[in-house]
C-alpha cells in the first residue's frame, strides 16, 4: 500500500508536505526514495498536445496509474487505467497526482467541478499563458478552484510533438515546497519526462 502525502509541522512552525515513512526506532520522518514508492495514481486533466504528450512519457513508468479526463472522448495510443469525460465526475482525492494540462481559459471551470476532498494531493500545472479574465498565473487559479497549496509548475524548452516521438526534453519542475518538489520529481522522472 502506498504511503500517503502528509502535511508536516516542522520544529520552526512551518508546514511541508512529502511522501514520508515513519521509522519508529528513531522517531524521525525520512523522505522516500523512489525505489520504495509504488503505485501512484495520477490522473492527467486535459488530453489536447501536452496532456497526450505527458501521458506517453509517463507510460514508461511501472509504478504509475495514469488516467485522464476530457471532456471528449479520445483515442489512447497508451494504456489508461481510467478514462472520465464528466467533469463533475472526477474525484481528486482518488489520485496522488492531478497533471493539469487544460487551456488557461478552461482551468477555472472545469477545476471548479471536480470534487476536491483530500488536501494531499498534488497538482502539476503544465499550462501556458495566464487566465484571460483575470490577469492570474493559472497556480493561482489552480489554487481559487480547488482551495490546495500543494502545487508546482512544470514548464521548459520542449514542445508536445517532440515528447510524443521520444526526443529529449528540458522541463523544469518549480514550487515553493522542496519536499513536494522532489517528490514529484522521484515519481515521475523517466528518460522521457
Amino acid at each position: 500500500m502506498r504511503a500517503p502525502i502528509a502535511r508536516l509541522t516542522t520544529a520552526g512552525g512551518g508546514t511541508h508536505r512529502g511522501r514520508l515513512v515513519h521509522s519508529a526506532r528513531t522517531e524521525e520522518l525520512e523522505h522516500t526514495t523512489r525505489d520504495t514508492m509504488i503505485d501512484t495514481s495520477v490522473l492527467i486533466a486535459g488530453y489536447g498536445a501536452f496532456g497526450r504528450a505527458v501521458h506517453a512519457a509517463l507510460v514508461h513508468r511501472d509504478d504509475l496509474a495514469v488516467s485522464v479526463y476530457s471532456r471528449s472522448p479520445k483515442r489512447f495510443d497508451h494504456p489508461v487505467a481510467g478514462v472520465q469525460h464528466d467533469a463533475a465526475a472526477v474525484r481528486t482525492a482518488d489520485f496522488d497526482i492531478v497533471v493539469v494540462a487544460l487551456p488557461s481559459y478552461a482551468i477555472r471551470a472545469v477545476l471548479e467541478r471536480f470534487e476536491h476532498g483530500s488536501d494531499a494531493t498534488a497538482f502539476l500545472s503544465c499550462v501556458k499563458g495566464m487566465d484571460p479574465a483575470t490577469g492570474q498565473f493559472p497556480s493561482d487559479v489552480i489554487n481559487g478552484a480547488t482551495g490546495s497549496d500543494y502545487i508546482s509548475v512544470m514548464s521548459g524548452a520542449s514542445f508536445a510533438h517532440e515528447m510524443l516521438v521520444g526526443r529529449p526534453v528540458f522541463l523544469t519542475l518549480a514550487c515553493t515546497n522542496p519536499l513536494l518538489g522532489r517528490d514529484l520529481v522521484a515519481r515521475i522522472e523517466n528518460d522521457y519526462l
